[in-house]
């Protein structure tokens, strides 16, 4: 199963192995009770980036955390706060105290994103030409020649917001979700595998992770010490630059009914020695004189 999730992400780019690197990473652990979340600190706006300059992760709605990665990271804010309307105007319609369901706050995140792309499409291809989403919709193709509407949907299709979000959180019974939220495709739910990652290091940061799953050292009912290790490993094995990997790291531990704890940086930079002494994978002793033996 992590093969074929694995297979569905984007071909790997030189941003996956070190250069301008952008992580955002959950980890489900405790028996589903806690999970653990890393990101880093740097933001881009397209054709530019500054590190140390955002924190990719806050609160989004009781209990429930949200990440995000992409090259317009201006879109985030609007994004979650109006997530935090849909959510806070359905529970006081439907006068509830108890807890929204996972998906009813990914679904708002998702609803958010919609709404947001929407606003690019009015601004940048419909206001000046009378219409928004909705009259197009309805009346586009009759006030339009053919070629000009056709013009338009191309230009509509174009619209696009380089941002995805991680979901993170607490239900009523206390289990944690992981869910992802690109604007594309309908929300994915990474419960059954406990993890997931975004951003140009997700290809290097899910394959470490993987590894660990697949010795069996990894999985929802880990201790959380040992996922915030392998969380921060698969930070560190997405780096390939010491001056990238000197940055700091955001790195907050929910467990349930109490709020996130966090790793200082300088206790980062050990848990680093820590891992570039005894963790990293280093290539074995007199390799070449054993190599000989198996090279015909």
């Amino acid at each position: 199963m992590m093969g074929t999730l694995l297979s569905r992400l984007p071909a790997p780019r030189p941003a996956d192995w070190g250069w301008n690197v952008s992580i955002c990473i959950a980890v489900l652990c405790n028996r589903y009770k806690s999970f653990v979340l890393v990101s880093d600190y740097k933001a881009s706006f397209g054709d530019f980036a500054a590190d140390n300059m955002a924190s990719k992760q806050t609160i989004l709605f009781r209990g429930y955390s949200v990440l995000f990665a992409g090259n317009d990271v201006e879109h985030a804010a609007p994004i979650i706060e109006r997530a935090e309307e849909i959510l806070f105007s359905s529970i006081e319609a439907a006068k509830q105290k108890k807890m929204p369901t996972p998906s009813a706050v990914v679904n708002a995140v998702d609803q958010a994103y919609a709404e947001q792309i929407h606003s690019e499409i009015n601004r940048r291809v419909l206001r000046k030409r009378g219409f928004d989403v909705e009259s197009f919709r309805e009346t586009g193709k009759r006030k339009c020649t053919a070629s000009a509407y056709l013009a338009l949907c191309s230009r509509i299709d174009q619209v696009n917001i380089s941002l995805r979000f991680l979901v993170v959180g607490f239900d009523e019974a206390g289990n944690a979700h992981i869910y992802c939220v690109d604007g594309k495709s309908a929300p994915k739910c990474y419960d059954s595998i406990g993890m997931w990652a975004i951003g140009s290091g997700a290809n290097a940061a899910l394959s470490s992770l993987a590894f660990y799953v697949d010795k069996a050292q990894l999985n929802p009912f880990s201790s959380t010490e040992t996922a915030t290790y392998l969380a921060l490993v698969a930070r560190f094995m997405a780096e390939s630059s010491n001056e990238v990997g000197s940055k700091a790291t955001d790195v907050r531990i929910h467990h349930h009914g109490e709020g996130p704890r966090f790793v200082p940086y300088d206790r980062q930079m050990m848990i680093r020695e820590l891992w570039e002494k005894e963790g990293a994978p280093r290539v074995p002793p007199n390799i070449e004189a054993a190599m000989k033996t198996h090279i015909t």
